[in-house]
């Protein structure tokens, strides 16, 4: 070891940290030479190398003091004399200012200062102040710290910032780049990303020769790139790779013939490395990678609160309190695999930042419950509690939980599908719970063309597995108490008339833990009406043709706009035609259905006689219902499709021939309905959305949304479904009225729904009108046969306000979407997916 004599200076400050007890007095003061009787002052350090305790950017002080009370220290470039050290008390001073190095309590023998900040070839003096009584002996003590022998060496780590060298011979060019090792790994791990994929940034232009980098947070402010992020206690990659003058650089690509899945992940957090490990990429050059911490907060040791309220197979719900003293606090649950899989993202030291940076802040204490649990799993929960303003001090706390299988017996059901003889479009099951154990249900329902499409018990895809991966779970308290009651529970479900249909049903006991499935099968009535008289079939007559319709809208800016489009109104829908293109159709029907040439023009010929057959059902229904369809052949709100337009579409696909009548448009229902007026039989024309599932208003064929007809409440901001009174002002213009019902203005709108939540809306302002394009003598029959608005009765089925009707699941459940293994259909009626993985690692990264 080599003694040094300290010389004093005045020094500013370089980027230092000091751990334990340290001193930068080369002198050594023996016993009876200082105020004290007792007091020795020695400082050493090896001879600077990599390999020792200088390096090149740190350097590591052993302080031998005796005597000495406290001490603090700084660091300046270049050699200073001792005339030029500062006076110790302003030292001290100085100290306890932010950004000061702090005052440490010295101890008798060994006390080690930890220097860091430094750069490579450089020289220092490093100044220490020692307290000894009432007085101050300052020391120094210099040191030069070696050549840099890596390509990549951290300088510092600061909350907000990263300094670092690259080290590169002059004359030779290179790229590099700076990324947050979650960014890094998951889009080398998800997304086969290699090393070259980063280097290649343009954000960052080429280099050439040594040179020193910061990155600070907020800076660059480059419009076109964006500034800098540095984060506490993140981690980040910082890369290097040899280029040509412009940037290029010199890489082979070989896969051997395949694709690879996934790529070699950056090695432990803080190491180095200068070997290439992407597969199937060899870069030709020098090339270095590093990864590096910012600087974390600072600790407090402070925990939480945490109560465990319930914990069964598939929920888990705590309680937490937050510690005193703290101002927020995040919450993370995290399964054992993907806690796995975080730390080999970002390191077990990345955890509590990448925890914080995904909480979402707390302050009052907070009752969570975590759904979606697995038997068997083990969950961490994660909970970093601030206590600073700048976030710069934390605590942080983990618990484990582990979901065990319930010992409690399963929920034994019973399952009744009944009949609904006035319902033609709804079917009902009737369930019970002879036990009155059960605390929930999971259920799907479907129409048994649904059912038979999508079931392959061959590759385990049965009725459970299902009810499993897409099942809606029912737990309203109403529910559940009927279900156990001696008279069960009666669930209702939207259905096509005659349509069989199947539900599967499963019930959670007092641990939530499922039973077996159980199966039941109910089939909806035929549809039937009254079609009316030879004075009714000739109002519906005299409706048909084309009107041209003027909706005024109210626009987002709060002003009206106008839509004007035609509307073909007619007592059947479209007939078969020519094919559009009837080559294509065969190629797509050989590739679909794996068939010949021949195969396919059978089946599309046996396609066509099934869309025959079922047009002909639609028009005897359109007759039994008195209503006349109105093809909207604008653009309003999308383009118009027959149902042989879509029977011609590749990209759409139905499950039978059934659905290309309910699919097409964007149409509405003008209904006829007989009234009596002064004893005189005369009739009545609504707009009909009484029944928004067997015939919809409007439906998109070419989007997953739905568009209906529904009543606008401006006042109330609230939209229903409803019937709309049909004006006939005079014998070529019709009015679709404001309807008035029980003090309300409802408005005729249109609402655009995805998956029965409102989308998009098109909101009137008053009256649609609609004006005749092609007049003729049959108008007269129109107006002499309806009767005025004053005498009709109003036939409105009104259902509840539709946020009212989303939330409802006592009287009518939604259908549960079943994926095909065979058909790509169009979704034309309610789907609901539950997602166990809703909080899992890989969604949140891949966002």
């Amino acid at each position: 070891m080599k003694k040094f004599k300290f010389l004093a200076f005045c020094a500013s400050m370089l980027f230092l940290l000091v751990l334990g007890g340290c001193s930068d007095d080369n002198n050594e003061v023996t016993p009876g030479e200082g105020p004290g009787s007792e007091v020795t002052i020695e400082i050493e350090s090896e001879k600077g190398d990599e390999g020792s305790a200088i390096y090149a950017t740190s350097a590591t002080i052993s302080l031998n003091l005796k005597g000495v009370e406290t001490y603090t220290y700084q660091v300046e470039e270049g050699s200073v004399s001792e005339s030029d050290f500062p006076d110790g008390e302003i030292m001290f001073a100085n100290a306890e200012k932010e950004n000061g190095n702090g005052i440490f309590t010295a101890q008798d023998g060994k006390n080690t200062a930890y220097l860091y900040g430094l750069n490579g070839n450089t020289k220092y003096t490093a100044i220490f102040a020692f307290k000894v009584g009432t007085e101050y002996q300052v020391k120094g003590f210099e040191f030069t710290t070696p050549e840099y022998s890596r390509r990549i060496t951290i300088i510092s780590a600061t909350r907000d910032e990263i300094k670092f060298h690259i080290e590169m011979p002059e004359g030779v060019y290179y790229k590099w780049s700076f990324t947050d090792a979650l960014n890094y790994n998951s889009m080398k791990d998800q997304f086969m990303q290699t090393d070259v994929d980063f280097l290649r940034n343009p954000s960052v232009g080429v280099s050439c020769g040594p040179q020193d980098i910061t990155i600070t947070s907020g800076v660059p402010d480059d419009p076109m790139w964006g500034e800098w992020q540095v984060t506490q206690g993140t981690a980040y990659v910082i890369l290097v790779g040899e280029s040509d003058e412009e940037g290029n650089l010199d890489y082979e690509v070989d896969y051997g013939g395949g694709m690879l899945m996934s790529q070699a992940l950056a090695p432990t957090v803080g190491d180095y490395t200068e070997e290439w490990s992407d597969e199937g990429v060899t870069f030709n050059g020098m090339y270095a990678k590093q990864m590096v911490y910012a600087q974390s907060a600072d600790r407090v040791d402070k925990k939480a609160t945490v109560t465990v309220l319930k914990k069964n197979e598939t929920k888990l719900k705590v309680a937490i309190t937050p510690p005193t003293g703290a101002l927020s606090y995040g919450v993370y649950m995290i399964s054992e695999d993907d806690y796995e899989l975080m730390k080999k993202y970002v390191g077990e030291q990345g955890v509590p930042a990448l925890v914080f940076n995904e909480s979402t802040p707390l302050v009052e204490p907070q009752e969570i419950e975590y759904t979606g649990m697995s038997i068997g799993k083990k969950y961490h929960l994660f909970i970093t509690c601030n206590f600073a303003d700048d976030y710069s001090k934390q605590s942080f706390q983990e618990e484990v939980y582990e979901i065990v299988e319930s010992t409690k017996p399963d929920v034994e059901l019973t399952v009744v599908g009944n009949v609904e003889p006035d319902q033609p479009y709804k079917v009902s099951y009737t369930i019970k719970a002879p036990n009155g154990d059960c605390r929930g249900i999971r259920y799907v329902e479907n129409s048994m063309a649904e059912w038979n499409a999508s079931l392959r018990p061959e590759y385990g895809m049965d009725e459970k597995f299902y009810v499993t991966n897409y099942g809606l779970d029912v737990t309203d308290a109403d529910v559940i108490q009927a279900i156990n009651s001696s008279e069960g529970y009666k669930m209702y479900f939207d259905s096509f008339p005659e349509e069989e249909n199947m539900l599967v049903v499963q019930a959670y006991n007092e641990d939530e833990d499922l039973s077996e499935p159980y199966m039941a099968k109910a089939t909806a009535v035929a549809d039937f009406g009254t079609p009316v008289d030879a004075g009714g079939q000739s109002v519906l007559d005299a409706l048909c043709g084309t009107w041209n319709a003027t909706f005024n809208r109210q626009g987002s800016n709060g002003e009206t706009e106008t839509v004007t489009f035609p509307i073909e109104f007619s007592r059947e829908p479209e007939e078969a035609g020519e094919y559009a293109d009837y080559d294509k159709l065969v190629k797509t029907i050989m590739t679909m259905k794996n068939m010949t040439e021949e195969e396919a023009k059978l089946y599309i010929e046996e396609e066509k006689a099934n869309y025959i057959q079922a047009r002909e059902k639609q028009i005897e229904l359109y007759k039994m219902k008195n209503r006349v369809v109105g093809r909207f052949k604008g653009d309003f709100p999308h383009k118009y499709a027959s149902p042989w337009d879509l029977f011609n579409n590749i990209s759409y696909s139905a499950v039978d021939a059934d659905d290309l009548f309910f699919d097409y448009g964007p149409k509405i229902f003008f209904e006829v309905i007989p009234v009596e007026d002064n004893g005189q039989t005369l009739y009545a024309i609504i707009l009909s959305a009484s029944n928004i599932y067997s015939v919809p208003p409007l439906s998109a064929w070419n989007t997953p949304f739905v568009y209906y007809v529904a009543g606008y409440d401006s006042a109330a901001g609230k939209v229903y479904y409803s019937d709309f009174n049909v004006q006939v002002v005079d014998d070529n213009n019709l009015a679709v009225k404001v309807l008035d019902y029980n003090g309300m203005n409802l408005l005729p709108s249109f609402i655009g729904t995805y998956n029965n939540n409102v989308y998009s809306t098109y909101y009137g302002t008053g009256d649609m009108t609609l004006s005749r394009s092609d007049a003729s003598s049959r108008a007269r029959t129109l107006q002499s046969s309806v009767a005025p608005l004053k005498s009709v009765a109003k036939k409105s089925v009104l259902t509840t306000p539709w946020a009212a009707y989303q939330t409802t699941t006592i009287k009518n459940m939604p259908k549960t979407f079943l994926p095909s293994a065979d058909v790509a259909r169009k979704l034309k009626r309610e789907s609901v997916t539950i997602d166990c993985s809703k909080s899992s690692f890989i969604k949140k990264i891949q966002k």
